[in-house]
């Protein structure tokens, strides 16, 4: 199975979506529960806006799934594609979910990821406070978990609490951040 889906991931980046969708299904006729292999294809079918048909393969994904964390996983993509097209209330019911199965397996990864996305949607929302506190949340599982990149999380921290600055009109702010993070920038 993994070489068809690699070679299917080669069709994906050369823009041959359905070429890419044909290889991926043969993978899966390999290995049937050769899992992620599911959201993939509904993010293809996602892209080309059959949208119905991308949901149809991420729940397919989750009935498969080996695992309650690969389940969040699956959950996660359902939630994007959710918010991809406008549901936000949808969105973050099938996020609850997520964060649900990343505390009952103890994946501070799947939380985070979480926290990363529910930080765009809080702030569509215009819930700013909660928002920035759930990039703080990504961020401190990023720099826990990745100390050799601090500079990088922490310019993109900055760059997503200057965008919720702006949002909530707050230019002072958004100014102040991109400030901090040229400071960090090497020359």
């Amino acid at each position: 199975a993994n070489p068809l889906d690699s070679m299917a991931e080669l069709y994906f980046r050369m823009g041959k979506l359905d070429e890419a969708i044909a290889k991926y299904k043969e993978a899966l006729e390999v290995k049937p529960d050769f899992f992620d292999t599911y959201s993939r294809i509904g993010y293809i079918f996602a892209l080309k806006e059959n949208y119905d048909e991308a949901m149809k393969w991420v729940e397919k994904e989750i009935a498969v799934a080996p695992t309650q964390g690969a389940k969040g996983t699956g959950y996660w993509t359902k939630s994007f594609f959710y918010y991809w097209l406008g549901s936000q209330e949808k969105s973050l019911d099938n996020f609850k979910i997520v964060e649900s199965l990343a505390e009952e397996v103890g994946s501070e990864y799947l939380k985070a990821i979480a926290d990363w996305m529910i930080g765009w949607i809080l702030s569509d929302r215009g819930e700013f406070k909660e928002s920035r506190m759930r990039f703080k949340s990504w961020l401190d599982y990023c720099l826990k978990t990745m100390p050799d990149y601090v500079t990088s999380f922490t310019a993109l921290f900055n760059i997503y609490l200057g965008l919720v600055d702006l949002k909530e009109g707050k230019i002072d702010s958004a100014k102040s951040r991109v400030a901090e993070i040229e400071s960090q920038l090497p020359n």
